[in-house]
């Protein structure tokens, strides 16, 4: 009798143990260039796992790598894993020539995701500055565009002629703003300027 109870117990122990058992969680989705979804094969992925310090949107201090894998020739990728260690999942995909993405909202722990990440391609924009009808000394030019990070060109006198790169991300429209000074007169400018993924486009602003 006592063995009867023993083996019972024993059972429902393990019964109750394999319910616990969590399925392991899937993310699976393609990596893919920004506007034309392009499939991009090797680009790295990383999955991190951790805890948030209180900014849900940052939590970088308190996430470690789980594991790793490379994009196929069709852009997929797929990661298993058992996700309850992690309350926070991210994951950040590397390219080269391509701007790195992290994803951190929008993965859950207990169900599968299906999750696409879009690369944006690194592109070149060639400005050439020229004073071409020189007034005096004072004329005043400065230049500045919507992708950020390139700060403002400003210069002034009657021999500017520059070239400036600026890296940006391509298969996108930046706009060019820039403000030209003669005679105490200042005449605003912009222009959008379509710049293709991999390529250097060049605008000429000659004032």
């Amino acid at each position: 009798m006592k063995n009867l109870l023993f083996l019972t117990l024993i059972i429902t122990i393990c019964f109750i143990t394999a319910c616990k058992k969590e399925n392991p969680t899937s993310i699976t989705g393609h990596v893919l260039e920004f506007d034309t979804n392009k499939p991009i094969e090797g680009a790295l992925i990383y999955l991190y796992g951790g805890d948030s310090d209180g900014n849900f949107s940052n939590p970088g201090a308190y996430l470690e790598k789980i594991d790793s894998t490379i994009s196929d020739a069709d852009g997929s990728y797929h990661f298993d894993l058992v996700a309850s260690p992690y309350p926070i999942l991210d994951l950040i995909a590397h390219k080269e020539l391509y701007f790195s993405e992290d994803v951190l909202q929008g993965i859950y722990r207990t169900r599968a995701n299906q999750i696409d990440i879009v690369l944006d391609p690194h592109a070149w924009l060639e400005l050439h500055i020229k004073n071409d009808m020189p007034v005096d000394e004072g004329d005043i030019i400065s230049v500045w565009g919507s992708w950020g990070g390139g700060g403002t060109f400003s210069t002034s006198g009657i021999l500017v002629d520059e070239l400036i790169s600026v890296k940006l991300r391509g298969n996108d429209s930046p706009t060019v703003h820039w403000n030209v000074t003669k005679s105490g007169i200042k005449t605003s400018y912009d222009q959008d300027i379509y710049c293709p993924a991999h390529d250097t486009t060049t605008f000429e602003i000659f004032y």
